[in-house]
């Protein structure tokens, strides 16, 4: 899952009408930005961007970001990967096709996904 990403909203708004699965990390990474983005719709995060290499992970929006160290807890190849963030908190990103997608909620109800940036 390392390399740049960037975030997909015609692929997250046509996951807003499947049924989601509760993430088993929490919402890790994105607990703040859910409990700051409230009602906004996911036109809002628009342009996000991440940045994954083998030691950090960078959240970035409007050229701004954040970066944390990692650790993978568990992995399964090509479908999912649990990591654990400097910050203590843990994060799942799961594989669908050539994406990733995370959720920003506790409730596994919203999935951003991102694709690969060109």
């Amino acid at each position: 899952m390392q390399g740049d990403w960037i975030f997909d909203l015609d692929a997250s708004q046509k996951a807003m009408n499947e049924p989601a699965k509760p993430p088993p990390g929490g919402g890790g990474l994105f607990d703040a930005m859910a409990n700051a983005m409230g009602g906004m719709l996911l036109p809002a995060v628009s342009g996000m961007e991440l940045r994954i290499t083998d030691k950090e992970i960078m959240t970035m929006m409007n050229g701004n970001g954040k970066a944390q160290t990692y650790e993978v807890v568990s992995t399964v190849p090509d479908q999912e990967c649990l990591i654990k963030l400097s910050d203590g908190t843990l994060q799942t990103y799961y594989k669908a096709g050539d994406s990733i997608y995370a959720y920003p909620d506790k409730g596994g109800k919203t999935k951003l996904f991102f694709k690969r940036k060109s």
